[in-house]
């Protein structure tokens, strides 16, 4: 889950756009495609801000314990 948050929030992987600047960019255009691929990962990035809002943690420490929660 975390190398899934930072392909999704930081430069992307192999040399393709982060999905979030990807999302500033083109809006929901350049998912129409792919609606589950949008909603799981925009999920991932929407609890994980949640979370590290409502704990008052980095959003580092809040993917790292939303994965540990999700493999117990």
């Amino acid at each position: 889950m975390y190398r899934l948050f930072l392909n999704c929030t930081a430069s992307g992987s192999r040399n393709q756009l982060a999905f979030l600047s990807l999302n500033d960019a083109y809006g929901a255009a350049w998912h129409a495609g792919d609606r589950q691929y949008y909603s799981v990962r925009l999920q991932i990035i929407n609890d994980v801000d949640r979370l590290a809002a409502v704990r008052n943690i980095s959003k580092g420490d809040a993917v790292l314990l939303l994965d540990t929660e999700r493999r117990e």
